[in-house]
């Protein structure tokens, strides 16, 4: 649901689904989707936090839906990760 808000721009709620998401179970995945939302909200520091901690956590770009896999690589450019 978080992705789906995301994708309409609507980052609040993408934030809020989230964060839920990722307190019920911390994933590589879910710490990368919660990075993305704090990037499109444009909170940079927590954004480059959250996407620090999914690559600690394990983060593989190529395990990523293949639409996913460009915006993974761009971020972790971005952010020097």
């Amino acid at each position: 649901r978080g992705m789906v808000h995301l994708a309409l721009k609507d980052t609040a709620s993408a934030l809020a689904d989230l964060k839920e998401a990722a307190a019920d179970g911390t994933s590589p995945q879910r710490l990368f989707h919660l990075a993305r939302a704090h990037h499109e909200a444009r909170d940079r520091e927590a954004a480059r936090a959250t996407l620090g901690r999914a690559r600690d956590a394990g983060l593989e770009v190529a395990l990523l839906h293949p639409v996913e896999q460009e915006a993974a690589r761009k971020l972790l450019a971005e952010y020097g990760l």
